[in-house]
């Protein structure tokens, strides 16, 4: 999904710019954007996180191992996706079939439930399952210095799972709102959360803070460094991230009369976000360079 995800996404985009060039324009047709967006979202974005999840978590997280059928849940999820997403190609907004929106409501409905689905058998969120260890009974040495309560390591690449946990909070949270907004449309048909909200939640929310928590966990391991730099930082760069998020996405719920305070927590989120990035690079940066002069 990912790799299809990546071409088409890059061929969309190409055959707008092409389009525009031949056109003498540097506007293109918003629906285009807006669709290759969620197309981005749902075919790279979502597959890759959750490829990372079912396969790292157990390990990083010392969570339940994937005894399911992880190909059903993509094959569903796929289904779901395209149910979603075919009718609302921009191709058919001069159509006049009343059934396309309700099959994109359906299918929005559907992939939302496939990914609390997913939340869920993760335990990422509730830790309410035995973990791999547990199930197979595995114990370790009784000369090994404890680790962290329900954790697999010492607090040597800092508090990671922090930023995993608000990051699927988040993720729960866009998946509940688009289900709550399949039954609106459905029996309303009104929307009520906006779709940038949604997709606010799940870029800056979900997918960001995925980032942030999985970059100090994986990068130095992939380059045999034990022990990161700052551990510190990394709970900082949890707090900036979620203030940018909730400073993103609160300001498009408040009722008019906060829209002043609204912009401006708005426009000082970007800010946050920014600094979260480059405070997650400075700590990489510092680990591996101090990691090549222990080297030499």
């Amino acid at each position: 999904m990912v790799i299809a995800g990546w071409l088409l996404y890059s061929g969309l985009n190409l055959a707008m710019t092409s389009m525009r060039w031949s056109q003498g324009s540097i506007v293109g047709d918003g629906r285009w954007f807006t669709f290759s967006t969620e197309l981005f979202i749902g075919l790279v974005l979502f597959p890759v996180a959750f490829s990372f999840a079912i396969r790292t978590f157990p390990l990083y997280l010392r969570l339940p191992a994937a005894d399911w059928q992880v190909r059903r849940f993509s094959i569903f999820y796929l289904l779901s996706l395209a149910l979603y997403l075919f009718p609302v190609i921009p191709f058919w907004h001069l159509s006049t079939n009343k059934l396309l929106p309700s099959i994109s409501t359906g299918g929005s409905l559907l992939r939302s439930c496939a990914i609390l689905w997913l939340i869920w058998k993760l335990d990422v969120l509730m830790r309410a399952r035995r973990t791999w260890l547990q199930k197979y009974n595995l114990v370790f040495l009784p000369q090994r210095k404890p680790t962290r309560p329900d954790m697999p390591d010492y607090g040597e690449f800092g508090r990671f799972e922090l930023l995993i946990y608000a990051a699927f909070i988040w993720l729960f949270l866009g998946a509940t709102g688009q289900i709550v907004n399949a039954f609106t449309i459905l029996f309303s048909g009104t929307v009520f959360f906006s779709a940038a909200v949604i997709r606010h939640i799940y870029l800056l929310g979900f997918i960001s803070n995925l980032i942030l928590g999985m970059a100090p966990r994986m990068i130095p391991a992939f380059l045999g460094i034990k022990k990161i730099k700052f551990p510190g930082v990394v709970t900082f760069c949890f707090f900036l991230i979620n203030f940018a998020a909730v400073g993103r996405i609160l300001p498009r719920l408040l009722p008019e009369f906060a829209v002043r305070a609204g912009a401006m927590i708005y426009g000082v989120s970007g800010l946050f976000a920014l600094a979260a990035i480059l405070s997650m690079w400075f700590l990489l940066y510092q680990s591996i360079e101090k990691a090549g002069r222990n080297s030499q």
